[in-house]
């Protein structure tokens, strides 16, 4: 497996987690509008730089899928 191989599937996990912490957060009340809008702009980045075969690091979609991430946590955190 190469690097950009690896790290496709690093942020891709990344998102996912996010996804599923924003469940969580929905289930215990959270509107969702921020993490909506944060994932959007997370997987619209990942699909433009990443899914088009662009071989690189990507510090502009990794620090988007973080930001979606963190924003995750911090709002299920915040409501259980």
């Amino acid at each position: 497996m190469s690097f950009a191989d690896w790290q496709t599937r690093q942020l891709q996990t990344w998102i996912k987690d996010g996804d599923d912490l924003a469940a969580k957060a929905r289930k215990l009340g959270s509107p969702g509008k921020k993490l909506a809008t944060l994932r959007k702009s997370a997987v619209a980045a990942f699909d433009r730089e990443v899914l088009k075969g662009k071989d690189g690091d990507f510090p502009a979609v990794k620090d988007l899928i973080v930001t979606y991430h963190s924003a995750a946590i911090d709002e299920w955190n915040a409501l259980r």
